[in-house]
């Protein structure tokens, strides 16, 4: 009786799984090709498990097969005509007529704060994506706010390492494919870069040549802790002081930034918004200001 039960439960968990894998291919598809945003997804998958909880405990209520047929039918429709009205909600309202010309973002920051740096993301690469894309050097610390379907079926198939710039080539390849179009919810995407010890310095410089404004986070940077130098050091050589915001504390070296910059023959350093910890009128000052870098005249 016991190998009966398990070998039944392994032939269901077959097409289960097949179907499960099929799904996940279909999302990352229509995710690829902007038929479906993160948004979106996180609402189906919402909907999904509120109708199927509904349904689960009508079940636990109603014992005659024919209310349990009544029970799935009704849930299997009200999910399935989800997916079609929350797409032409999002279509009847055209967030891109109220909006003003879309604008890149480069977020800039230094590595190892998972916490501060999930922090500035939310607060505002976020909200930026309603104004145009966000480009930044993916890592560890903020992979919880960039993971999308197509991050996860490579991780599932063990490619993770194609999503890598490994070359000159591969980087320039990754730039023509810059995605600078809304998602159907309206909003941007996020395109990270993931590089490797000998491709970071060269991707970093093409996306500043492709930024309309730049907020980087050098709260904790010192004369011992000099790994952001070279950002500083091709901001200040590519970009207009205007275009860049830096987010400072009470524990950053402002002389060493100011000898990064103005050693590159800067006139002026940039705006400098203080952010104390958790301060989130602050970062909302952070984000006007840079509103001001991307559209402001020049």
């Amino acid at each position: 009786m016991s190998i009966g039960l398990n070998a039944g439960f392994f032939l269901l968990a077959l097409p289960t799984g097949w179907f499960a894998w099929s799904r996940l291919k279909t999302v990352a598809r229509a995710y690829e090709n902007k038929r479906l945003s993160d948004a979106q997804l996180l609402a189906r998958t919402w909907w999904l498990m509120f109708v199927a909880s509904i349904a689960i405990t009508l079940a636990n209520v109603y014992e005659k097969p024919w209310q349990w047929l009544a029970i799935f039918s009704v849930s299997a429709v009200a999910y399935l005509i989800f997916p079609p009205l929350l797409a032409w909600t999002l279509g009847r309202l055209r967030i891109d007529r109220r909006r003003p010309s879309p604008r890149t973002l480069l977020l800039l920051r230094v590595f190892g704060y998972r916490a501060r740096t999930e922090k500035l993301f939310d607060r505002i690469a976020a909200r930026w994506r309603l104004l145009g894309p966000v480009t930044m050097i993916a890592a560890p610390d903020v992979i919880a706010r960039t993971v999308d379907p197509e991050d996860f079926l490579r991780y599932l198939t063990g490619q993770l390492s194609s999503a890598f710039v490994q070359s000159r080539d591969d980087l320039d390849a990754r730039l023509a494919g810059f995605d600078r179009r809304p998602d159907p919810d309206g909003r941007y995407r996020i395109n990270e870069f993931c590089c490797r010890d000998d491709t970071w310095q060269a991707t970093v410089v093409e996306l500043m040549r492709r930024a309309d404004a730049v907020v980087m986070d050098v709260r904790g940077v010192t004369g011992k802790r000099r790994g952001c130098e070279f950002e500083l050091q091709q901001l200040a050589a590519r970009l207009l002081p205007e275009q860049i915001v830096l987010v400072v504390d009470g524990t950053t070296d402002r002389g060493m930034i100011e000898g990064a910059m103005l050693g590159q023959g800067a006139a002026r350093l940039p705006k400098m918004t203080e952010v104390a910890r958790n301060a989130t009128n602050e970062t909302n000052q952070v984000f006007a200001n840079l509103i001001n870098a991307a559209y402001g005249d020049r």
